[in-house]
């Protein structure tokens, strides 16, 4: 906590985003009816078996690209199925469920745009850019 004068205190706790690393290339997790910003902490359900493939080999706190399907209702949505801008997010916390789902605590950290898919499967990875 720094003391700023006159009683006014403030924590420093939060970490300068704009200053994080984003890689090159990240795996890539298609998401269903939901867009994840920069600096917003969301949790959500991941029940797809490549998205469980990429969750399981990705180190949590490791940065991975989030973007949105276009029909959200596509199990297996193709590269163009999906928007071509997303969110780099740090992964805080994972919670594995007895029927194999996985609840996935993120952080938003960066505006990406993807430039290329280098890998299909078992899950995508993609080259992106930071916007």
């Amino acid at each position: 906590m720094v003391d700023k004068g006159q009683g006014e205190k403030q924590f420093e706790t939060e970490e300068d985003l704009t200053k994080v690393e984003i890689p090159q290339t990240l795996p890539l997790l298609p998401l269903r009816g939901i867009v994840i910003f920069p600096n917003q902490t969301h949790p959500f359900l991941v029940s797809r078996p490549s998205s469980l493939k990429l969750l399981e080999e990705v180190d949590q706190s490791q940065l991975i690209a989030l973007t949105a399907q276009k029909n959200p209702e596509e199990e297996n949505p193709a590269p163009d199925g999906l928007y071509q801008r997303g969110t780099a997010v740090r992964i805080l916390k994972m919670l594995k469920y007895p029927d194999k789902s996985v609840r996935v605590l993120v952080q938003g950290i960066a505006r990406i745009e993807l430039q290329q898919f280098i890998q299909r499967e078992p899950y995508f990875i993609a080259r992106v850019n930071r916007l």
